[in-house]
């Protein structure tokens, strides 16, 4: 699934390029410098608990996007804010009161019915640098490099039922991480402001914190601070990368349409292996204004 979605990105490019797709050279079409927008998205995920069998908990739900951007031909500025809630159900489980699952060592769980269900949140804010240091094609194209910083986080709670009458709703898990990732794409221009980008991000060091899975309390108020980890982590430890695929198609002087599509997947391994794997299709409107000369 991850090698792809990374191949469609790469197909699509090199589709436009055998098919020579005229592209804009670089001269007197700088790119709109300052832009606001706001964009929907549909955003689908699985969470993998990969200790039992696995349990995969798969969901769908609308993702929001509040971002400002400074574009020139050389460098470039980027803060946004995602947020994402969404109801997440358990894949492929049996009707009925309870199910039943293996976990790694080949012991039999049984489960209520209540823990088909989990409902999540996720709320990202980055800011991210990128500067051009190739172009090619007579400056049709071109390469950027850069990096960012962004704080992330995503709780998963879940109603537990014991007969008709126990039951409470509780924390089962959350992932809280600041994380300073390297990323780079390649763009290609069309028409006067229009621009094709394919990228790549992944998180080079991140401090993460969180707490034990399954965690028997109703709110993260009522965690011990001595149960939860708070450590600096690398790739090898928590792994979280995406790919990119996205259009800038100006309808105007000042109002464009970006469309998107980003595959992302993060691993973390301890205390407990657990993964996220998520799709996101968007767009969204982006409004131009002049910055300061």
């Amino acid at each position: 699934m991850r090698a792809a979605a990374v191949l469609a990105h790469i197909l699509a490019l090199l589709a436009l390029r055998a098919y020579d797709v005229r592209g804009e050279e670089i001269g007197g079409t700088s790119p709109r410098r300052n832009t606001i927008g706001i964009a929907g998205a549909l955003y689908h995920n699985r969470f993998i608990d990969d200790v039992i069998s696995p349990v995969v908990y798969t969901s769908s739900s609308p993702l929001y996007e509040l971002f400002w951007r400074y574009m020139s031909d050389v460098q470039r500025h980027n803060v946004s804010l995602k947020v994402a809630i969404y109801n997440s159900s358990l894949r492929d489980s049996n009707a009925g009161d309870s199910f039943e699952i293996y976990n790694s060592k080949g012991t039999l769980y049984t489960y209520p019915l209540s823990m088909h269900q989990m409902d999540g949140s996720r709320i990202g804010f980055e800011y991210a640098y990128s500067r051009r240091i190739l172009t090619f094609e007579q400056g049709r194209s071109s390469l950027h490099l850069g990096g960012s910083a962004g704080f992330y986080t995503e709780v998963l709670s879940g109603l537990d039922r014991w007969g008709d009458e126990f039951e409470w709703t509780r924390i089962k898990t959350w992932v809280r991480d600041f994380s300073i990732a390297f990323e780079g794409y390649l763009e290609r221009r069309f028409r006067k402001y229009d621009r094709l980008s394919f990228g790549l991000h992944i998180a080079v060091i991140s401090n993460v914190s969180r707490a034990p899975y399954n965690y028997t309390v109703g709110s993260s108020d009522e965690v011990d601070p001595r149960d939860v980890e708070y450590s600096w982590m690398f790739p090898n430890d928590f792994l979280s990368w995406s790919s990119q695929l996205s259009y800038e198609l100006w309808l105007s002087e000042l109002f464009a349409l970006d469309a998107s599509y980003v595959f992302q997947h993060q691993r973390i391994s301890e205390p407990r292996d657990l993964r996220y794997i998520s799709h996101t299709l968007g767009l969204g409107v982006k409004y131009a204004f002049k910055g300061p000369k």
